[in-house]
């Protein structure tokens, strides 16, 4: 029902032959001196949604200081559609399971700069190599052992936001740090009276940021019953899994489902509001300009959590260890047991006036 990026194999192969393999390279390679005033740029950004979404503020930065750079960004599948969306570079959607299009990237016009984003992830740096440059940079994670192949490395830090280890690894190439995701288009004037909720997580570690499906139908039907439109996002297998849900509970509610991302958000721009898990939905909702009440699960807010000037964040109490990467195993999966509709519900009100 829910979808993973990558499998386990695929996991295990990154922390074991993917080590190895970019030990061995970095034997060969000498490093390089950062340009002065590079005219192209190559990210890679492999990962999800809410990656993708906190990305695009950086990028739209770097393009801030080098208007007329040539960029491209290689991502995966599963932000293609959100890269393409949220910025303006040419996009390359690269499958950790097929060679083929991982060789084609050697066929790509050299980058001044190559920007590799990826924080544990052995693939976002194997990659990196496929991609002709004169300069090439990322992070160095604790434990990670990702970063032989690198000209230049940055420490990547588990005590700050994920946007603000971004901004660290770019900063010499960004007009301005700190300046938070954002997106415009059109509105919809058809769900001004709607809350939208979103049930779902995507990951290795997804249930350690899931609601039980019980409690939000107690808060579906505590949201109707004071005169409010119900919205529900879902995407790929996640939506016969809703469509199943409302149907099954007698709720009544719009299915926003496999929407692009400029469908999402002129709904998103223009409704009441968002009741969503920590996700990529919940980040893309505020780059929209929606007020979002993110249930944190064992996320921890001050690393994952969602930004913006009107986020409200449900943090369950008495986490037993949150989660700081996002794949550790020791991560509290029951932690929003804890929380209830009827704590939600007076959020909302509070948030999404009733």
């Amino acid at each position: 029902m829910f979808q993973k990026r990558t499998g386990r194999l695929s996991r295990f192969l990154d922390r074991s032959v993917g080590v190895l393999l970019l030990l061995f390279i970095s034997i060969f390679l000498r490093k390089r001196i950062k340009p002065d005033n590079p005219q192209s740029f190559c990210f890679i950004k492999t990962g999800g949604v809410g990656d993708m979404v906190l990305l695009s503020a950086v990028i739209g930065q770097v393009r801030s200081k080098y208007p007329s750079a040539n960029m491209t960004l290689v991502c995966s599948p599963e932000n293609r559609e959100m890269a393409e969306y949220m910025t303006d570079c040419r996009v390359i959607a690269v499958s950790h399971k097929n060679p083929v299009q991982w060789f084609s990237l050697c066929r790509l016009e050299k980058a001044d700069v190559l920007i590799d984003f990826g924080a544990w992830a052995r693939f976002d740096a194997f990659l990196s190599m496929f991609v002709p440059s004169d300069f090439r940079m990322g992070f160095k994670t604790e434990r990670q052992y990702r970063h032989f192949c690198y000209d230049h490395t940055v420490k990547h830090s588990r005590d700050k936001h994920e946007l603000d280890n971004y901004y660290a690894l770019a900063e010499d190439f960004c007009a301005q740090t700190g300046v938070l995701p954002e997106c415009e288009t059109e509105p919809d004037n058809s769900v001004k009276d709607m809350i939208i909720m979103h049930m779902y997580c995507a990951g290795a570690r997804y249930m350690c940021r899931m609601w039980s499906f019980d409690n939000w139908e107690k808060l579906a039907k505590l949201i109707k019953n004071n005169g409010f439109y119900l919205g529900f996002t879902s995407y790929g297998t996640e939506s016969d899994h809703l469509k199943a849900f409302l149907h099954g509970k007698c709720i009544t509610a719009q299915v926003i489902a496999d929407r692009s991302p400029d469908g999402l958000a002129s709904k998103f721009c223009s409704c009441r509001g968002v009741v969503s898990v920590n996700s990529g939905i919940s980040h893309f909702a505020s780059a929209c300009g929606a007020k979002v009440l993110e249930l944190t699960g064992s996320v921890n807010p001050k690393r994952w959590g969602t930004l913006g000037n009107q986020i409200y964040h449900v943090i369950p109490p008495d986490v037993k260890k949150m989660l700081c990467y996002g794949y550790e195993k020791s991560a509290d999966e029951n932690s929003m047991d804890s929380v209830t509709p009827e704590e939600v519900f007076e959020m909302v009100k509070k948030v999404f006036p009733l």
